[in-house]
């Protein structure tokens, strides 16, 4: 990666930056990994977001417009926002239909696409974002054929991945240039696939398997998209979300029957995962959220309707509990905003989004109420932001 990295013409950095991602050869990674891969602060440049660019590629002159798509299950829609990056504050922008039980949603920044994961229709619905008033546009639905598909957009936007929950795989969908889905092929997860996560740089992807108590780990073809497998590692019981950190150095887990989270370093080489322990979460523990930075995790807990607090040691990867902070009823998952300013936390009874500020220096929750109500059985989101 190194010699990659450093082998491309850079720009210098214009100003301090703020969300710690950056661009390099089209992938976002974070400016951790650029500064890990032997490449100097001042050979970032920042786009108007706070994101930092490598090589000059993707964003810069381009305007960053901050939104936020949620998948309510119980209405077969989903809800568009407009985000408000000084306050946390939310815009409706109106609902536009889904197929039947939306439970996933993946965004292309760059190509202002968005997918969603239909798990009782067994469909990826693709639209387009318009850049005129940041709505949604729909733009046609693939049938996965397998029933219970939550969705993961490669960092390149190429590829779409889909951990199919009652097929026991992982599938993978070409992006074609119109934002169409094609099929290309599938690899076999544990039984039960929930979510699945990728690195930053786009080379390894890892599938939680609830059934089987263990994370399948995957190798990724960056030039077709196809995933080879590099085996599998306990977790604790019925591991739920999975997020890889910015840096691509850890993996972490929450697991409903065991109520904790397992903590994995990812081997730089070959994408293997390394066990590194767990901590408590509160109960039936099934949303994870981490800050773009990757200095804070937070674990949403269902059964005690609060959230688990944690920062994270960037150097080790070990997480310190923070303690807990009340949301709403039954919450499904949260995310946190591109400037790592706010978290949003989606709750499927109380059917709202509950809105929180966090603490820069140790990522402590402030609850600021409810950001969205109304909505019908919210299961996923994303809170980030496109180019124009």
């Amino acid at each position: 990666m190194a010699g990659a990295l450093t082998s491309s013409i850079l720009r210098r950095a214009r100003a301090a930056c703020l969300a710690g991602l950056c661009l390099a050869g089209g992938l976002w990674i974070s400016a951790s990994a650029c500064l890990n891969a032997q490449c100097q602060p001042s050979d970032l440049s920042c786009t108007p977001s706070g994101a930092l660019l490598y090589g000059g590629l993707g964003t810069i002159g381009r305007t960053p417009v901050y939104v936020m798509y949620v998948a309510e299950y119980g209405a077969n829609r989903v809800a568009m926002f407009t985000l408000d990056t000084d306050t946390g504050a939310v815009s409706p922008l109106g609902t536009i239909a889904a197929g039947a039980g939306p439970w996933s949603v993946a965004l292309d920044a760059n190509n202002r696409r968005v997918f969603v994961g239909n798990f009782t229709a067994a469909t990826i619905n693709q639209y387009t974002i318009d850049v005129a008033d940041s709505r949604l546009v729909a733009n046609g639905s693939f049938a996965t054929g397998l029933n219970g598909p939550r969705v993961v957009l490669h960092p390149a936007g190429a590829f779409l991945y889909a951990a199919n929950y009652f097929a026991a795989n992982a599938s993978v969908q070409t992006v074609n240039a119109d934002g169409a889905l094609s099929a290309a092929g599938s690899i076999a997860t544990g039984a039960s696939p929930t979510f699945l996560a990728m690195d930053p740089l786009g080379r390894f992807t890892y599938a939680a398997n609830e059934a089987a108590n263990n994370v399948s780990m995957f190798s990724i073809n960056t030039s077709t998209g196809a995933l080879s497998s590099l085996g599998a590692i306990a977790s604790n019981v019925q591991p739920q979300q999975i997020v890889v950190d910015a840096s691509g150095r850890f993996c972490y887990v929450v697991n409903a029957g065991s109520t904790d989270l397992s903590m994995y370093t990812i081997n730089q080489g070959s994408g293997a995962l390394s066990a590194n322990g767990a901590i408590a979460t509160g109960t039936t523990a099934i949303g994870l959220a981490i800050d773009p930075a990757g200095k804070f995790l937070y674990a949403i807990n269902q059964g005690t309707n609060n959230i688990s607090m944690y920062s994270i040691n960037t150097t080790t990867g070990a997480l310190t509990n923070n303690g807990l902070i009340a949301t709403g009823s039954a919450p499904q998952t949260g995310a946190v905003d591109p400037t790592g300013k706010f978290l949003y936390v989606v709750n499927d009874t109380s059917n709202d989004i509950r809105l929180y500020s966090i603490d820069g220096t140790t990522g402590v929750l402030t609850s600021l109420g409810a950001a969205a109500t109304g909505l019908n059985q919210p299961r996923a989101l994303v809170a980030t932001a496109y180019f124009k």
